[in-house]
């Protein structure tokens, strides 16, 4: 699929590749996404084995949330008030990137 979606689970990339076509072309965001080619919910199924692993480490030692609610929600009630914009992903992306090069290292 390319390596916007290197992470990405064999699910997306060879059985629903259109959901991440339609992500890199930002037809549709990723919260659509998420509700369209994940049934509203995120498994082990929708990365890799090395996605998965980042993501379990991120999420648990709570580094995720207080990154997406200082990078977004700073300013609202609850991060549950975040849009689903493509400019609300491009402030996070930098933010997930950096964490992940750390994480490899």
């Amino acid at each position: 699929m390319g390596s916007p979606f290197w992470l990405g689970g064999d699910i997306h990339i060879n059985e629903i590749p259109e959901g991440l076509v339609s992500l890199q072309k930002r037809s549709t965001t990723p919260g659509q996404f998420f509700l369209s080619y994940c049934d509203g919910k995120f498994t082990d199924e929708d990365l890799n084995e090395e996605g998965n692993a980042f993501t379990v480490d991120y999420y648990q030692e709570g580094a995720f949330f207080e990154d997406y609610e200082e990078a977004l929600a700073a300013d609202l009630l609850a991060i549950y008030y975040v849009a689903d914009t493509w400019e609300n992903f491009d402030q996070l992306k930098p933010i997930f990137d950096q964490t992940f090069r750390e994480w490899k290292q």
